[in-house]
């Protein structure tokens, strides 16, 4: 059998591209100290690469052994004289791209605008021309491709806000169901918890999700795995009476938003029909309701699938895509299916202030979404700094624990104060 081990220079050579803003602005011999500092000290890691400043914003490539080169990127992260560090690509690569230098300098627009030739000698415009000309010649290298959106600054793109006007942050206390009504529910198999999804420009509540729990609080993915086929889709369609009789006891006057599987909807002939009946006996208005069809499950039958969904719009219920970017379906189901609401999944919110390609694929959705008339909502928010930068890329509606944990079989209280600027 062949020897397939790479050769050990081929396994250790990593790079990383990063961007970050100045944290004030900086003058030509700042910029020009940096680079040879930067040069200086990367010469003696083995460290390669290039440092590219607009006069506000940073781009640098690293190129080196993976163990430096992330070593070095954290001794960079905690540096005072940038912030907003966001990574980009992180990954090996076969040879170096900039081994001719420690570290080069392209200064571009205003930076460069800052550094009239008196301030700049010969050799250093040498070096700088010579440091552009090399990103020309990267033929279809992804650094090229960055340094162009760099350039022209389309990942700064401003988003339009919405027309109505913030109101005085507030908080809602916790309601829970009393315990008598525990006892008549227990006979379900299910329980249910509640958790808001917040409009943090108006500072309220745009709905509450309803989440099924098993009877000892299993999650939904414990509890859902033990049925199969039409006793999966028959327990997930009984199972939103459930649902909407918790909601009523609780006094919800919100949206409510219900999960559905797709199958529910396909493979019980009476799905539309006795999902209607639920609202009526509880009290609901349709229009009250978002239905959530998550992605996480193939769409096996689009034609009933469809028809379904037209005679639940017919009827005056929401629709949204749950899960967006987790599951099966993707950008062919925006397409066939154009949502009320679409739900970026937590695997994409999740560390998005730092995170280069997931900020890139939410400001894609927004746009897209922001052409089709559909309202996105982020999922899974936990961290202020994710709260702070989806409300500046134009997501202005957050689910998660940054604001509030679901709670079993109560609306849980909500503290708005975190969503100031």
């Amino acid at each position: 059998m062949p020897d397939l081990t790479l050769p050990p220079a081929m396994t250790r050579l990593f790079h990383l591209i990063y961007r970050s803003r100045q944290s004030a602005p900086w003058n030509p011999q700042q910029v020009s100290d940096l680079s040879c500092q930067a040069a200086d000290r990367n010469r003696t890691l083995g460290v390669t690469g290039l440092l590219v400043c607009d006069g506000q914003y940073f781009l640098q490539i690293l190129e080196g052994e993976r163990e430096v080169v992330e070593t070095l990127y954290a001794r960079i992260r905690q540096d005072p004289r940038h912030h907003q560090v966001v990574t980009l690509v992180a990954e090996p690569i076969r040879a170096r791209y900039f081994a001719q230098w420690s570290m080069g300098l392209v200064a571009l627009g205003p930076a460069m605008d800052m550094m009239p030739d008196r301030e700049v000698s010969d050799d250093q415009r040498h070096y700088l021309n010579l440091a552009a000309r090399q990103l020309y010649e990267l033929d279809d290298h992804r650094f090229k491709i960055i340094f162009h959106a760099f350039t022209h600054g389309r990942w700064r793109a401003d988003i339009p806000s919405p027309l109505a006007p913030p109101v005085a942050a507030r908080s809602l206390p916790e309601v829970r169901l009393p315990a008598a009504d525990l006892g008549a529910m227990a006979d379900n198999g299910a329980f249910f918890a509640f958790q808001p999804i917040v409009d943090t420009y108006r500072r309220c509540i745009s709905s509450y999700e309803a989440l099924v729990r098993g009877p000892r609080g299993e999650s939904p993915a414990e509890l859902l795995g033990r049925l199969q086929g039409e006793a999966l889709y028959a327990f997930d369609l009984h199972s939103k009476l459930w649902a909407l009789q918790t909601a009523a006891r609780l006094g919800l006057k919100d949206m409510l938003s219900l999960n559905f599987l797709p199958g529910a909807l396909t493979y019980q002939p009476q799905a539309v029909p006795t999902l209607l009946r639920c609202l009526a006996q509880t009290g609901f208005d349709p229009a009250q309701i978002v239905l959530e069809v998550t992605e996480e499950e193939i769409i096996t039958r689009p034609k009933p699938f469809f028809a379904a969904i037209s005679q639940l719009r017919e009827a005056g219920l929401r629709l949204a895509i749950d899960d967006f970017g987790a599951g099966h379906a993707g950008l062919s189901l925006l397409a066939d299916f154009q949502p009320d609401k679409l739900k970026i999944d937590r695997s994409i919110v999740t560390g998005i202030h730092t995170h280069g390609p997931r900020q890139a694929i939410v400001r894609a959705i927004v746009d897209v979404c922001y052409h089709l008339g559909i309202v996105v909502v982020a999922e899974g928010v936990e961290e202020p700094e994710e709260l702070a930068w989806l409300q500046s890329a134009g997501v202005t509606l957050i689910q998660g624990y940054v604001f509030a944990r679901p709670l079993l079989n109560g609306l849980p209280g909500v503290d708005f104060a975190v969503s100031r600027a």
